[in-house]
Order: C-alpha cells, then sequence, then structure tokens
C-alpha cells in the first residue's frame, strides 16, 4: 500500500508542477509568472519528492510479510 501511495504522490505533484508551468499557454493564467504558480510550482514538488522518498523507502524495506 505504501507504495501505491508513494506512486500517486509522485503523479500527483508532477501534475500540480507542470500545471503551474503550462498555466500561461493553457490559457489559464494572467502574463507572467504569478505567486499562485509559484505556489503551486513549490508544493506540486515538494508533493512528488515526498512520494518518491516513499517509494525509496518502501523498496529498501523490501517484501512485506504482511497479507
Amino acid at each position: 500500500m505504501p507504495a501505491q501511495t508513494g506512486w500517486v504522490l509522485v503523479i500527483l505533484g508532477a501534475a500540480m508542477a507542470l500545471l503551474a508551468v503550462l498555466a500561461n499557454p493553457l490559457g489559464i493564467g494572467h502574463s507572467g509568472f504569478g505567486w499562485h504558480q509559484v505556489l503551486l510550482l513549490v508544493v506540486g514538488v515538494v508533493v512528488a519528492v515526498a512520494g518518491a522518498v516513499l517509494l525509496v523507502r518502501t523498496s529498501d524495506a523490501g517484501p512485506s510479510s504482511g497479507t
């Protein structure tokens, strides 16, 4: 289960970062790179990194013995 959570966080964070970067070309942002985009980019990167850390820690733990 933690591996699935890690992947979800990585994908969600990457999507958030991409949305922040591509907001202006997609027509949903104002001219320039505003503070909303910066905030979304930072949060997206943090979420993606947290998911990657969770994935690495889960893979280091080895296969779980639980059911």
